[in-house]
């Protein structure tokens, strides 16, 4: 690779970082691979937007060829990533673009587990996006744990207790059980 190549890649990197959708394009424009991944992670462009929630920039990868479905170092998707952030849209796009739902990574973690596992408030919407988007609330990760269980691991403190409490009724919505029934686990071996 010449060094004229890595300055491209570094460009682009740090467009994707910051949301630089005009640096992406002209780089794109220019040749790179939309595919390129940084290292050691394994991360793709795709990957690296939807972890930042840069929707448009998301959007516009895709357009260009970025595989949905790649993966990481970990086995994380670019809608996993999207699932540790903020950004609802990230997700809704992904989705509107067939990502799977329910791919789990090597530790058999869903993109509504990441969703689950973030604590704050913010992880409501997420994890709100995902179940509406047909997220499987029985899989289940290389613990054994559920989505609502991986949630519940997360419950430090009160205002993480709160949060947890709000989206295990968000999960047992999704499940058709009243939210007020006590939780019944349905596991499901992969």
């Amino acid at each position: 690779m010449s060094s004229s190549d890595v300055q491209k890649n570094i460009r682009l990197f740090e467009a994707v970082h910051t949301g630089g959708n005009q640096v992406v394009q002209n780089v794109l424009d220019a040749g790179v691979n939309v595919e390129v991944r940084d290292t050691p992670l394994r991360r793709t462009l795709l990957m690296i937007a939807a972890s930042h929630g840069h929707s448009t920039m998301v959007d516009e990868l895709l357009d260009r060829g970025a595989l949905i479905e790649a993966t990481d170092r970990w086995g994380m998707t670019a809608l996993m990533h999207a699932a540790t952030t903020t950004s609802k849209r990230t997700i809704q796009v992904l989705l509107e673009r067939k990502a799977n739902i329910n791919a789990q990574d090597k530790n058999g973690q869903t993109a509504l587990m990441w969703s689950a596992m973030r604590s704050d408030n913010a992880s409501e919407t997420t994890t709100q996006t995902l179940l509406d988007g047909g997220a499987d609330i029985a899989l289940v990760d290389k613990r054994g744990l559920t989505a609502e269980e991986v949630a519940q691991g997360g419950a430090k403190d009160v205002l993480i207790a709160d949060r947890v409490t709000r989206e295990r009724a968000l999960f047992r919505q999704a499940a058709g059980i009243d939210p007020e029934d006590q939780p019944k686990t349905t596991r499901r071996r992969l």
